[in-house]
């Protein structure tokens, strides 16, 4: 088979999976489900009463014209008096638009279309790392019609944008570092700075990317002492320093801001605080015990309901290309391989990671 015809297989691929996950967008289209539920009511607010206290949309059952049965609140009242979500309000604001359009079907649509960005960054990222053509698009096509995402590419959850968050973070990361232009710093600190509305566990994920990332940028200054290398690095480069600073600390300071206002605690997590302390089943949304990281380990990849190698055997897969990634581009794969390792020791410690299911999620 030439390599024309491989590559018209691949197009043709890829186009018939893009499609196949716009069905399954198009497919569940009236019902909320889960956590979109709530997502949508702060939708809801933001449209009818241009705020996000949700009190009186949960009250009046605003919900009803995406869902059918009664729902428990997410959320806590602030000192204000306001009943604010303990999700961030990022994505509920980008999907608006589709939701006044279509209601839950038209937000949905929106997060499709979040979804073939990402799939377009990850073809750039392919491509900038020199796989061909045919591998690109192969790798495009299996990656989109996988669990768990083509399950969450039809639902108003934060998990498949936060995914491509992190993705455009590292990507522009790996741009600077191919290109040395400063603008691929600012865009990763923006794209930072907009996560942290998004998820609070982006705050965890992503600040340690920054963190190792910044070391490595000292470590090459030629000064051996630690604290010379810090000061050249600081004044011989302070643009770059600047653009990964600024937008970062603006995110957290205005988060922060905002909570305050809210709830009287001067923290970008401060509803969860709040959660935490009025609970009387859990004192923290985090755990440090090694069994507890053990027992998510197991979720994150074997468990029925939630494993992505149980459900996704493909992805079994990505070892394979984090070598070949080793071998073609080792200043890639460190980059890639910081931000899973930092990713996958936050999530183990999260105390309520679902584990022992029966059914694989989103099916």
């Amino acid at each position: 088979m030439t390599s024309r015809i491989q590559v018209l297989i691949a197009k043709i691929i890829l186009i018939s999976c893009i499609f196949f996950s716009l069905f399954f967008a198009l497919w569940n289209r009236w019902w909320s489900d889960g956590d979109e539920l709530h997502y949508l009511v702060m939708t809801q607010s933001i449209l009818l009463d241009r705020d996000l206290d949700l009190d009186n949309n949960y009250n009046n059952k605003d919900y009803y014209v995406h869902h059918e049965l009664d729902s428990d609140r997410h959320g806590e009242f602030g000192f204000d008096g306001s009943y604010r979500s303990h999700h961030q309000p990022l994505l509920s604001l980008i999907v608006a638009p589709g939701f006044e359009a279509r209601q839950a079907l038209g937000a949905r649509l929106i997060v499709w279309i979040l979804h073939l960005f990402g799939l377009a960054t990850l073809w750039y990222f392919l491509k900038d790392l020199g796989f061909s053509i045919r591998t690109r698009l192969t790798s495009l096509a299996l990656f989109a019609v996988q669990l768990p995402i083509i399950a969450y590419s039809q639902y108003v959850y934060t998990d498949l944008p936060s995914g491509y968050f992190v993705l455009w973070i590292i990507y522009s990361l790996f741009k600077y570092q191919q290109t040395r232009q400063v603008c691929w710093i600012w865009i990763s600190s923006i794209v930072y700075a907009l996560a942290v509305w998004l998820h609070i566990k982006l705050i965890l994920f992503s600040a340690p990317i920054y963190l190792v990332y910044g070391i490595y940028l000292i470590n090459t200054e030629s000064p051996t002492n630690p604290l010379s290398k810090i000061k050249k690095f600081s004044l011989k480069r302070y643009h770059e320093v600047a653009a990964v600073i600024t937008p970062f600390l603006l995110g957290i300071v205005s988060i922060s801001w905002v909570m305050w206002r809210w709830t009287g605690i001067f923290r970008p997590d401060a509803v969860h605080k709040l959660v935490v302390e009025r609970a009387s089943h859990f004192d923290s949304f985090f755990s440090y015990n090694p069994t507890t990281w053990i027992n998510n380990l197991y979720g994150l990849f074997l468990d029925s309901e939630s494993g992505l190698f149980y459900n996704a055997p493909l992805f079994l897969l990505v070892i394979l290309g984090m070598m070949i990634l080793w071998r073609k581009h080792r200043k890639a794969f460190w980059v890639v391989a910081t931000g899973f390792g930092l990713i996958l020791f936050r999530q183990l410690t999260f105390i309520k990671w679902r584990t022992c299911g029966d059914l694989p999620q989103g099916i």
